[in-house]
């Protein structure tokens, strides 16, 4: 746009002479003159007439925002100011502050306007909404929204045990003690009052003093005004504008909680000054070099829970056997070495922080896994008897012991625990079982699996070795020669030959096929039972240390004891028509001990030889009746006809 600006020069393009006129010419010109000036200074013609150029303001904000004591007597004891965060207005006002009628003095643009009012009273228990309008028209919504802190009378604190002072009026130095009921996830308590108020606070733990951060705070969490304690120990709350209190400082114990009477019972004999009513004191838990403080073989009394021991970091040793634990976590006790807890009724045994372990028993339960994988220090393991289906052992490189029996293992992998000396793996499904990389062992169990072979050629180390009840149809322990104890009954063995196991005190190869056995070499015989085969002949006459022998259900028509040491025979279900005994006596010191013959023992030069050895003599016939027990007469007994 543009001004026309005239000037009379640009009119008059001379010079102008103005005459003396008469009065009414005199008017005329005046007029025309103002005409003229008019033209002259007219404005632009697309502002119709207006030349006022200034805009309208657009500013619409709240920039200060104020609940002034003097403006709301008998509510508020002093000013509260709100902060702005753009849109949205916070305050926080003392506990107890009647928020329905509040005035606050508000503080907005130059030319605009707010709606409510400033200085008029407004129901602040929910949040307002307040709109300022600006000079062009144009609108701003702001939220405000109160909240109330400190305390007037009490403070509650859920999962509150016992107060070791009453503090109506003040929580200055009240110690609130919390159980603390699990050492991963925290104790979880909700910080209100009697009218249901919750508290913005910070927490301290200890001596380190820190703003409690949910994202980085590692001993306590806040969330939805519920505060989470990772750790034991005692923290410090500070409540936020605690105009009504006599302190701000309420100090609060963190302490483990000890459900089972039992358990709690026990703790509190072995360390008397360590609980606070029925909870422990956390700064109590170290029990280095006290490795018999928790009990064990409670069957009159057990514990049935072990919640709480996650506190005692120092135990090195734990022994619950016999007890009712149904469930057992022991992940926060790093320096446990030795763990038994055995003969309860675990189905779950938490064990993957405890690198430190050496020793684990825990058969006899009723655990359906077991993960040992991360335990690997464990020298000795014994978890027979339980309902594992597998069983991974491939990271305890230093086992020594390994006892696994009375499962449902169908595959066992040692060959990774070349340190085995005693592998006890019976009575599970076993259909292999390669031992051929432990050449350290010395006892080897594996009796009541399916193995159809066996193969212990590798094994020169081998003292014991269980391994009847199987499908073995062929045995070799010929290089097995400090074999002390061979059990490998019920099998199916035509052959054994112990020919090189002269060390043999015990020898038990019943229920196979054999036809013959020499145990001549084995001088150092004690034990021989090999019933249930088909033997004609037993020759014991090198067998001089022999005190039990059963040789039942086979085909010997003869059998000479006289020079052995025998206190138990049992020789029935043969067709014996020659039974020569020692003169020494047989005792009857069990049931079990005692002479058991055939029924229809035919007892020719047996005869005398019988009567010769009739003190002490218990005999039993093979059907388990007892003949006579003391002083023997034969012929009398009926037992060798009349």
């Amino acid at each position: 746009m543009s001004k026309r600006v005239l000037t009379l020069s640009r009119i008059f393009k001379r010079k102008i002479t103005i005459p003396f006129l008469n009065p009414n010419r005199m008017r005329t010109f005046a007029l025309i003159l103002c005409t003229l000036f008019f033209v002259a200074c007219g404005g632009d013609d697309d502002n119709n007439g207006n030349d006022n150029n200034t805009p309208q303001s657009s500013e619409k904000a709240i920039t200060g925002f104020t609940f002034e004591a003097d403006n709301n007597n008998n509510v508020l004891d002093t000013d509260v100011t709100a902060n702005i965060s753009g849109t949205t207005i916070t305050a926080t006002v003392p506990f107890g502050t009647d928020v329905t009628a509040l005035k606050p003095t508000i503080n907005i643009s130059d030319k605009a306007t707010i709606s409510p009012a400033s200085d008029t009273a407004q129901n602040f228990t929910n949040p307002v909404t307040y709109t300022v309008t600006a000079e062009d028209g144009s609108n701003q919504d702001y939220t405000v929204t109160l909240t109330e802190s400190g305390i007037t009378v009490a403070l509650g604190l859920t999962n509150i045990t016992t107060f070791e002072e009453d503090f109506v009026g003040k929580i200055a130095d009240a110690v609130l003690l919390m159980p603390y009921a699990d050492k991963d996830n925290g104790i979880t308590a909700t910080l209100t009052d009697d009218t249901d108020h919750t508290y913005e606070l910070t927490i301290m733990y200890g001596t380190d003093s820190t703003t409690l951060n949910p994202a980085t705070d590692s001993d306590a969490t806040i969330e939805n005004n519920t505060l989470t304690f990772k750790k034991v120990g005692y923290y410090e709350i500070n409540i936020t504008a605690p105009s009504l209190i006599t302190s701000n400082t309420l100090k609060v114990q963190v302490a483990p909680n000890i459900p089972d009477d039992v358990f709690r019972a026990h703790l509190q004999d072995e360390i008397p000054n360590a609980f606070e009513g029925d909870l422990l004191d956390p700064e109590h838990t170290d029990v280095t070099g006290r490795p018999s403080l928790f009990p064990s073989d409670n069957t009159i009394n057990p514990i049935k829970s072990l919640e709480g021991i996650a506190w005692f970091t120092s135990l090195t040793i734990l022994d619950c056997f016999a007890n009712q634990l149904t469930t057992l976590d022991v992940s926060q006790n790093t320096s446990l070495t030795e763990l038994d807890c055995s003969l309860n009724q675990l189905n779950t045994l938490n064990l993957p922080q405890n690198t430190s372990l050496t020793t684990l028993r825990c058969n006899e339960n009723q655990l359906t896994t077991l993960d040992v994988s991360q335990n690997t220090s464990l020298a000795l393991l014994r978890c027979n008897e339980n309902q594992l289906t597998t069983l991974d052992v491939s990271q305890n490189a230093s086992l020594t012991n390994l006892s696994c029996g009375d499962n449902q293992l169908t595959t066992l992998d040692v060959s990774q625990n070349t340190s085995l000396t005693t592998l006890s793996c019976g009575d599970n499904q076993l259909a292999t079982l390669d031992v051929s990389k432990n050449m350290s062992l010395t006892h080897l169990f594996c009796e009541g699996n399916r193995l159809a072979t066996l193969d212990v050629f590798q094994n020169t180390s081998l003292t014991t070795l269980s391994c009847g009840d199987n499908q073995l149809a062929d045995l070799d322990v010929s290089q097995n020669t400090s074999l002390e104890r061979l059990q490998c009954s019920s099998n199916q063995l035509a052959t054994l030959n112990v020919s090189q196991n002269t060390s043999l005190t015990r020898l038990s190869c019943g229920g196979n096929q054999l036809t013959a056995l020499n145990i001549s070499q084995n001088t150092s015989l004690e034990e021989l039972e090999c019933q249930s085969n088909q033997l004609t002949a037993l020759d014991l006459s090198n067998n001089v240390r022999l005190f039990w022998l059963n040789a039942h259900s086979n085909q010997l028509t003869a059998l000479d004891v006289s020079d052995t040491r025998l206190t138990l025979l049992r020789c029935y279900n043969n067709p014996l028509s020659t039974l020569i005994l020692p003169t020494t006596e047989f005792r009857n010191t069990s049931d079990e001990r005692g002479l058991w013959i055939p029924e229809d023992f035919q007892c020719l030069d047996a005869l005398i030889t019988l009567k010769n050895a009739t003190q002490g003599l218990f005999i039993r016939l093979y059907d388990g009746t007892t003949e006579t027990n003391g002083n023997f007469d034969p012929t009398a007994s009926g037992v060798c006809g009349n």
